[in-house]
């Protein structure tokens, strides 16, 4: 809904920028979408056949793992997001590394998240993977457009990036206390 907002706020030439900025970042999305393909599986694997702490150790590792090469990528993107776009789609979208450099660690921040929500669906608990959606959507619809009536592209960014690591954050919570009573109705 971001581009929507933005149009609505700013006019369809920031929804432009955005769009250049999100092409920036997007070059890092065939790297990250191949992991989590494989991701995807294996987690659901490994749950089956090492259970419920071979499990959270799987997650906890890859998580880690997929999150600092993009962390790494993000900081990159802050010396080098603004160039980038500009090289990519012109002069006029110069002076927008900031935007770039929020992308970029959502990213980041997206792909820190995923094995956790692979591993709700994995212990059949992708009902609450699709609750915690809705902690992003009422930061979207709240802060995320006050952000983007304040502060245009880049308010739209940090949105973005705020609503999706307070899911990513509620999400890793959430498969926590899922698992600690797993381990309890175990023991019992």
């Amino acid at each position: 809904l971001y581009p929507w907002f933005l149009a609505a706020f700013h006019g369809t030439a920031s929804a432009g920028v955005w769009a250049a900025c999100l092409g920036a970042v997007a070059l890092g999305n065939p790297v990250v979408l191949g992991v989590q393909n494989f991701l995807g599986p294996k987690i659901a694997h490994v749950y089956a056949q090492e259970g419920r702490k071979s499990l959270r150790r799987f997650v906890l590792s890859t998580s880690v793992a997929v999150a600092l090469p993009l962390l790494l990528f993000g900081l990159a993107m802050m010396l080098l997001g603004g160039p980038l776009v500009t090289l990519l789609y012109g002069h006029k979208y110069a002076g927008n590394g900031l935007v770039v450099a929020l992308l970029a660690f959502n990213l980041a921040v997206s792909a820190l998240a995923f094995s956790f929500s692979r591993a709700l669906f994995a212990i059949e608990r992708a009902d609450l993977d699709f609750v915690v959606n809705f902690v992003a959507l009422f930061i979207m619809l709240t802060f995320g457009l006050w952000l983007v009536r304040s502060f245009g592209v880049a308010g739209a960014a940090f949105g973005l990036l705020t609503a999706n690591a307070a899911a990513s954050a509620v999400r890793c919570f959430v498969f926590a206390k899922i698992l600690a009573a797993i381990h309890i109705q175990e023991v019992s």
